[in-house]
């Protein structure tokens, strides 16, 4: 038997090597160098230092990681080496490098040295085609070319510029131009206008280019939105290249009237019934349409509120839980158009005929006044013999579902 055993332990181990020797070996990692950071541009007149860096995966112990350069008249430039240091190796050479690396953590793969841009340009401008290599031995790893446009933009300057000095409330829309001179070779490519106050920024707006030198756009009253009443604001103008280069100019003394939300009339059924069981209820909508030319157009969740009295109560109640809204959502139908919605549940509390006055009105988000009040009125009334179901909802008998 022990023959046996022992031949059939031998032929299991042929197996299992066998077997391993038949599995799929997973691939060798392939080695590779990717860019993290290189600049789209440098400033060739100010002394900037940007950072390049390349991550080197599947490949140690390299001999060098360096940058070719050419210049925008195709000669060659002294190459600069990157390191992957945490910035503590001092460096010499070439002049336009940095004299540290600028890298953050030591042997993690990612190599860095920075440019000082107005040494590497010494007065010529355009494109300079960059190329990262790492080296071991005879093993090569190079990204492909890039160029880097290297220029020193004449700064732009707002020539002209168009604007009222006060807006009346609810003014009609105006055209807002202004003029900038910029470089033909870095043309302007954000203009922006801001109203402030001090140093706040209360709303901005981006302009459009309408030809070479002009930028425009259509400033209307609901641009404005919670913008307070008041005078002494600042229109500032700010335009930038891709350099993020910029000019400005300030228009001071700036007034602006913010006029009341204006409630204008409401469908509510005339008529609303109470369930006869008292676990039931019944839902009807309500709506109301206003206007507020300052928020024209703006999707508004908390839109319009009311306040309700039965006919035999001595005040009016009001319920945080109860508005209506202008977003969209039902039963509003269409999101900023000036027709705020909401639901009803009426409930059974045991009253049979009732009359309720609603006062529907708008808090101006501006300053927190409101707008006046427009009052609409609606019965409910049970139609069987009355079911008692004191304490569901409010006293009221009704109640706005969330």
């Amino acid at each position: 038997m022990w023959p046996r055993l022992v031949m059939f332990v031998a032929f299991l181990a042929f197996v299992v090597a066998a077997c391993d020797e038949d599995e799929p070996q997973p691939p060798a990692p392939v080695p590779g160098i990717f860019a993290v950071q290189a600049p789209e541009f440098l400033l060739c007149d100010e002394e900037t230092l940007y950072t390049f860096s390349v991550r080197i995966e599947n490949l140690s112990d390299l001999d060098s990681v360096i940058c070719s350069v050419t210049r925008p008249d195709a000669s060659d430039e002294a190459p600069f080496r990157l390191y992957d240091d945490a910035n503590s190796t001092e460096l010499s050479s070439p002049i336009y490098a940095s004299s540290h690396s600028g890298d953050i953590v030591a042997n993690n793969g990612t190599y860095t040295r920075g440019v000082w841009s107005n040494l590497l340009c010494d007065g010529e401008e355009g494109e300079f085609t960059f190329q990262f290599e790492a080296v071991r031995g005879t093993e090569r790893l190079v990204t492909a070319a890039f160029d880097v446009e290297v220029r020193a933009p004449q700064a732009c300057v707002i020539v002209s510029n168009t604007l009222p000095s006060h807006f009346d409330e609810c003014f009609s829309p105006v055209s807002i131009s202004i003029g900038v001179a910029d470089d033909p070779q870095v043309l302007i490519d954000t203009v922006v206008a801001l109203l402030q106050s001090g140093d706040t920024v209360l709303w901005h707006e981006f302009l459009s280019r309408e030809n070479e030198t002009n930028w425009a756009f259509t400033l209307s009253p609901s641009i404005f939105g919670c913008t307070p009443t008041g005078a002494g604001y600042t229109l500032r103008y700010e335009a930038y290249d891709r350099f993020g280069l910029s000019c400005v100019a300030d228009l001071e003394g700036i007034s602006f009237v913010n006029g009341l939300p204006d409630v204008q009339s409401s469908v509510l059924p005339d008529t609303m019934y109470r369930p006869v069981s008292s676990s039931d209820s019944n839902i009807y909508e309500m709506f109301i349409d206003f206007s507020d030319c300052e928020v024209e157009g703006w999707s508004i969740f908390h839109a319009a509120l009311f306040d309700v009295r039965r006919q035999d109560a001595p005040a009016w109640d009001h319920f945080a839980d109860f508005f209506l809204r202008d977003d969209g959502i039902a039963p509003d139908v269409t999101a900023g158009d000036g027709t705020a919605s909401s639901f009803l549940k009426v409930i059974n509390n045991g009253r049979v005929d009732d009359l309720y006055y609603f006062h529907y009105y708008v808090v101006d988000c501006a300053g927190g006044d409101t707008s006046n009040f427009l009052l609409d009125s609606t019965r409910i009334i049970q139609s069987a013999a009355p079911v008692l179901a004191r304490g569901a909802g409010n006293d009221l008998g009704f109640f706005a579902p969330k």
